[in-house]
């Protein structure tokens, strides 16, 4: 016994032969037999195909009665020569049970191990499926999951694990160990899958994909207008942990060049969930762990989806280039740093890795231009023969000398090309007479070599000092676009937080009126919603329409920003016309003589 593979004591049996020799014990022959039996389907094998032992089903089983057999598996337990583990199994819809298998060690060394967890693994996927099965049935789950923040839990319902794994569902009841590490693994299986949760209100959760997008945002947008501010008033520790996401997220979203995310939304709804370590009822446990499974399923979905249109905008752009039936753009590519438009600059850094293409930079008049091109040879030749016989223009002769000068260890043998170089001279002579004095001009026709070499470097020395200049600029203008991107960035952000926040009150109201069934005064929707303020519902009032009815400030305040009982109605805009109109009477009617509201009521 003491197998140091086995973390579970209810599988650390002895062998027979063992037991026996170290006990001095003898086992009767109706024992010996059954123990036989036992081993003889003892595998991962058996486990896998639902062949373990079970009383009165095993093939050449005597034909003793449960009755008769469950007292001695029973006891063979007891002495620890027979395991006894169990596997729920699901016939149909209504019917799911636990059937019990008994385990015997053919030898020592024996691990049971690995058929514990393949009978847990098929536990868990039997209770899940019959979990979902029984979810399909129409539900609002908006309905839970706002009651999941409203209401403090009253009892708990009844959780269907423990149902179906009470002892009184066993003819050989199994050892109360066994029991609670089978739900306990079974429930951390669960967990780690996230196809559905437990809540202690309202039972076992899961979100069908039809209609899935509006759950999940939903659940998104209660975490951020009430789960985290709630626990971050409630909880001053939690508080700075969020507090240093969000001053991390700030930084992030501040950048022009990143990328809309989900990952802070992530870290705070896991910073949550660990904060809480086995704890539950916390406020927002339900909506935390639905944003950890669903917005994490949306960000890896996002990261593959960008990940898939990068690789394929890579790939035509490489297979542009390597196609010499493209046009002469496609395999001579020329990228405008500075234009925003029209290209994927993220695909950038692997285009430049790639080790088919060679790249450079180059600084043109007014703008920072990447290039590349297809490294074969004979590639670099046709192109070079189209910047001649088309006569291109200057820049495209800088674009192609500085691809071959800063790519000049991979193409030794281009240079070794006598026709090559007759061309590729010949482009450059005609770039390199507008850099140097027209008496030169003369000197060159008469193919007087020191006067040409002095002219040609004249103009490699101009042309690397303007280089040098237009660098300068081009860092002047990218630091000038950074910072406008920046403040644009910031204009963008704070839209965004406005939209979201009208967001947050619309479904705040929502809530109260078709949910809950309740006229809210304003204190009420910010308790409800802590992401709002009195300013911001205010700022609503004033811009965005939203209707404010008996309206009742503090003393002192008539006419200031603070509206502390008055009762809000939609914003006034065709978005929420139908609402508006189904609760506006409504809520008029309630309050008409009497000034309150806090009054239930049926919407029709």
């Amino acid at each position: 016994m003491g197998d140091p593979e086995n973390q579970y004591s209810f599988l650390e049996i002895f062998v027979k032969d063992s037991f026996e020799s170290s006990s001095g014990f003898q086992l009767d022959s109706q024992s010996v037999e059954l123990i036989k039996q036992i081993q003889a389907v003892t595998s991962e094998k058996s486990a896998s195909s639902g062949q373990l032992y079970q009383p009165m089903i095993n093939p050449g089983e005597d034909k003793r009665s449960g009755s008769e057999i469950s007292p001695i598996l029973a006891r063979l337990v007891k002495m620890k020569l027979v395991a006894h583990i169990f596997e729920i199994r699901h016939e149909n819809q209504n019917v799911i049970f636990p059937v019990s298998f008994f385990l015997a060690k053919p030898e020592k060394n024996f691990s049971l191990k690995g058929i514990f967890e393949i009978i847990i693994q098929n536990s868990t996927r039997v209770f899940e499926n019959y979990i979902l099965d029984a979810a399909t049935e129409s539900k609002d789950l908006k309905i839970i999951l706002t009651n999941s923040l409203f209401r403090k839990i009253k009892g708990k319902k009844i959780d269907e694990l423990e149902s179906i794994l009470s002892p009184d569902r066993f003819k050989v009841k199994p050892a109360n160990d066994i029991l609670e590490t089978t739900k306990r693994i079974i429930r951390e299986n669960i967990q780690k899958n996230r196809k559905i949760f437990f809540h202690e209100g309202d039972g076992y959760i899961f979100i069908p994909k039809e209609g899935s997008d509006n759950i999940v945002r939903y659940c998104l947008n209660r975490f951020e207008s009430q789960v985290v501010p709630g626990l971050k008033k409630a909880e001053p520790h939690l508080q700075e942990i969020i507090s240093g996401i969000e001053k991390e997220q700030e930084k992030y979203d501040e950048e022009p060049d990143n990328s809309k995310t989900f990952s802070f939304e992530l870290k705070k709804a896991s910073a949550i969930h660990n904060y809480f370590a086995g704890k539950r009822g916390w406020f927002g446990e339900l909506i935390t762990d639905l944003v950890l499974c669903y917005i994490s399923e949306i960000e890896n979905l996002n990261i593959s989806k960008r990940k898939a249109e990068q690789a394929n905008n890579i790939s035509r752009y490489v297979s542009a280039m390597m196609d010499p039936g493209s046009d002469f753009d496609s395999r001579f590519l020329r990228v405008n740093l500075e234009d925003e438009q029209g290209f994927d600059f993220s695909i950038l850094p692997e285009l430049r890795r790639n080790q088919e293409i060679i790249s450079a930079e180059w600084n043109d008049r007014n703008n920072k231009i990447s290039i590349f091109a297809w490294r074969d040879i004979s590639n670099l030749k046709e192109i070079n023969k189209q910047i001649y016989s088309k006569n291109l223009k200057d820049q495209t002769i800088f674009h192609f000398r500085v691809l071959l000068e800063s790519n000049e260890k991979f193409l030794s043998e281009i240079f070794k090309d006598q026709e090559f170089i007759k061309i590729y001279g010949e482009n450059l002579q005609r770039l390199y007479l507008r850099f140097i004095p027209w008496y030169y001009h003369f000197f060159i026709f008469l193919g007087i070599k020191s006067f040409t070499d002095a002219g040609y470097a004249q103009a490699k020395s101009i042309i690397k000092y303007e280089q040098m200049d237009r660098e300068f600029k081009y860092d002047v203008r990218s630091k000038e676009k950074k910072t406008q991107n920046k403040i644009q960035r910031r204009k963008n952000i704070e839209a965004e937080k406005e939209t979201k926040n009208l967001e947050f009150l619309i479904e705040a109201l929502d809530e109260f009126y078709f949910v809950r069934q309740y006229i809210p005064i304003c204190d009420e929707i910010i308790e409800a919603a802590p992401a709002l303020s009195l300013h911001l519902i205010a700022h609503f009032i004033k811009i965005k329409k939203v209707i404010e009815i008996n309206k009742s400030h503090p003393a002192g305040t008539e006419g200031g920003p603070e509206q502390f009982a008055s009762i809000l109605l939609y914003p006034d805009n065709i978005e929420n016309s139908r609402k508006l109109s189904i609760v506006k009477e409504l809520a008029e009617e309630l309050t008409k003589n009497k000034g309150e509201a806090n009054q239930r009521f049926i919407l029709k």
